[in-house]
Order: structure tokens, then sequence, then C-alpha cells
């Protein structure tokens, strides 16, 4: 994912603060104003997952906050959906700055190199399997 080409392709302002939350997303309610915040706390690292992931949400769930709201189980979903966005992301981005072929990648070096939850293990798993270059 360039990160850089999606803020500047969905217009969204993104800002570092000081807040103890990794991050969040908010869109105005006629949806011109779009706005990531990432906490200043946390590492570089964490940082740009937390980005990806909250980019996910505004690329994919824009207009979906009465669902995201509606019930536990759906929040739960919807977040579910954007992680597995996000570990793809991860994957490609590894991939493609390794040159690692998928096929030889340490899942378990890659879920603590990207601070993945051991939750997401077979997850992780499926997608290197079943990467596709370029997607």
């Amino acid at each position: 994912m360039d990160v850089r080409n999606i803020v500047k392709q969905l217009n969204i302002s993104v800002h570092y603060v000081d807040m103890e939350k990794p991050g969040y997303a908010t869109i105005s309610a006629d949806k011109q104003l779009k706005f990531v915040f990432v906490s200043s706390h946390y590492p570089a690292r964490v940082q740009k997952v937390t980005l990806i992931h909250e980019l996910e949400h505004i690329a994919k769930q824009s207009g979906q906050t009465a669902l995201y709201n509606a019930t536990v189980s759906a929040r739960f979903k919807m977040e579910s959906e954007i992680n597995r966005c996000v570990v793809y992301e991860l994957v490609d981005d590894y991939i493609k700055h390794t040159g690692i072929e998928p096929e030889n990648i340490n899942y378990i070096d890659f879920m603590q190199l990207n601070d993945i939850s051991a939750d997401y293990e077979s997850f992780v798993k499926e997608t290197i399997k079943n990467y596709k270059w370029g997607k």
C-alpha cells in the first residue's frame, strides 16, 4: 500500500497526537472531511500499522458508521475485515522490501516483526500461502 498515495487520493488529513489509544478515523457527516489520528506514544512500526488500519476503514467502510456502532458483533466483524486487509498489506510490503518468496517466509518471525496477535496466526499463514503478486 502506498500510504501517501491513498492519503492524497482520498483527501485524508493525518495527525500524530498525544493520546493513549493507538488511533482512530473519523469522517464528517457530508463525507468531505476525513481525518486519521495516530498516537505518538507508540513505536514507528505500530504507528505505521495503525495508520494502514485506519486508512482501510476509510477506504472500505466509509459511510458505515451506524452499522459499526449497531452491535458488538457488527463492530467485531468490521474490525476483523480491516485487520485481514492490514495483514495482506504487511505481507505485500514485506515481500516487496525483502525479495523473499512467499513460500520462504517464516510466519512466526513475520508475526513478531509486525506485532501481530496470535489470534491471526491462521490468517497470516493463509495470506502468505495464497499471496498473489500485485493484487
